[in-house]
């Protein structure tokens, strides 16, 4: 028994996180999570049984028929290889790396699929050395295995520095605790390799990545997330009948910029998926301080006066001390800072002249930025009831004119490129309230 003690404590720890998965699946939409990791927690499942039974067959030698000896090397070393490789792909994948089409995608499962049949044409060359306390497999097999294995750790090293602004700080904890997990197992096994510690860096693996990762709860609280800001938003839109509908369609066209964004190249550091994610369900509280604006002010149908004109003004100040008193202490500091930035800024322009701190240029925060032109575009792409909505294209025109002026340079760049996909979503939005 004492051969098992360090198998048998992984499978029970593997198998506390399978149980309270599954104990909390409900609370899941049938998209959450990552089907990596769904694989992972299967193939790891193969591979703790194989990992148990080579323990006993290179312990039995006198008894284990050799062909079953090498089944069971085989399929061990395969399972540990094709884990580190999908422990890989996992990493890559939620870093945003991971080639979708081409060489590159190719090069990754030519390079698996060759170390697997070099696993296997070698199997025969294993041999097996006697250890103080337990007896343990060498052999090229065994070191194609574990070549690999430093491989792939150096490359997910690689990736995670490149991706270091991609993370949460989250995120950044349980990739760093895993990796450096990692170089520890390795190192303690390649130079002790009686020790066979290998199935304790796949559990550091996914014990780091499930708390902070594909923990259902951190799913559930961000989705709460998203509708406490719908919802809140909702309140000020019930009270302003200019504007139903503007939240989420403002919501939609800052994420599309966003993305677009991204793909051009323009701050790719900052616009992570996790910022557009965040962006997504920050957007919606930008008028929440009209919340403070009277009614007689908030839905008349003519022009304001200067007085009036004040009092709208104040409500990105008192939206963003609403965030301010009701975020601060939600847990999540990425989401209120945003939603608090957004909420005050997002009628700053680019030449200094908005309101209410007459920010310029990259004083503004990106995420108000950003949003200073979905606000815009929708205000101006929808029915009022003191006049109907623009055509497409004036409104277009207008943001273009506000190129260097009211809003960023290249956020009106990505905004034109888009404009027809931008164009097909208000068009939508405007038929499903017609109908």
């Amino acid at each position: 028994m004492t051969l098992y003690k360090l198998q048998i404590g992984c499978i029970v720890v593997f198998f506390y996180i399978v149980l309270h998965y599954l104990q909390s699946k409900n609370m899941q939409k049938k998209d959450d999570g990552h089907k990596e990791f769904y694989a992972i927690i299967i193939l790891t499942a193969f591979y703790y049984v194989f990992d148990i039974l080579t323990v006993y067959t290179v312990n039995h030698l006198e008894t284990v028929p050799p062909l079953l000896n090498r089944i069971a090397h085989a399929c061990y070393l395969c399972s540990l290889n094709a884990l580190e490789y999908l422990v890989f792909y996992y990493l890559i994948k939620i870093s945003g790396k991971y080639p979708q089409v081409g060489k590159g995608k190719f090069f990754l499962w030519m390079v698996f699929g060759i170390n697997i049949a070099a696993v296997l044409l070698t199997i025969g060359q294993l041999y097996y050395v006697e250890g103080v306390e337990t007896n343990y497999s060498m052999g090229i097999p065994a070191y194609i295995t574990y070549g690999m294995c430093i491989v792939y750790v150096i490359m997910s090293i690689v990736v995670f520095i490149q991706s270091w602004n991609y993370f949460e700080k989250s995120k950044r904890k349980s990739i760093g605790v895993y990796l450096a997990g990692m170089v520890t197992v390795l190192i303690v096994q390649s130079v002790f390799p009686e020790t066979l510690i290998s199935s304790l860096g796949i559990t550091l693996f996914i014990l780091s990545i499930y708390i902070n990762i594909e923990n259902p709860y951190i799913k559930v609280l961000t989705h709460f997330q998203g509708e406490f800001s719908v919802g809140m938003a909702d309140i000020v839109e019930y009270r302003d009948n200019n504007t139903g509908g503007h939240i989420r369609r403002t919501a939609a066209y800052a994420e599309m910029l966003a993305k677009e964004m991204r793909r051009g190249g323009v701050y790719r550091k900052v616009l992570t998926k996790d910022f557009v994610d965040t962006l997504k369900i920050a957007t919606p509280l930008h008028d929440i301080g009209k919340i403070a604006v009277p009614d007689m002010v908030l839905q008349k149908p003519g022009k304001l006066t200067d007085e009036e004109y004040e009092q709208i003004k104040q409500h990105t100040v008192v939206g963003a001390e609403m965030i301010k008193s009701t975020l601060k202490n939600v847990g999540n500091e990425e989401f209120y800072e945003m939603a608090y930035q957004i909420a005050k800024y997002h009628h700053e322009k680019w030449n200094g002249k908005g309101y209410p701190s007459q920010l310029k240029e990259k004083e503004i925060p990106l995420s108000a930025r950003i949003t200073a032109v979905a606000d815009v575009f929708d205000a101006i792409s929808q029915k009022r009831c003191y006049r109907d909505a623009m055509s497409l294209e004036e409104c277009y025109k207008i943001i273009e004119n506000g190129k260097g002026t009211d809003f960023e340079p290249c956020i009106v760049e990505a905004f034109m490129r888009i404009k027809d996909k931008i164009g097909n979503v208000c068009m939508s939005y405007r038929e499903s309230d017609a109908g």
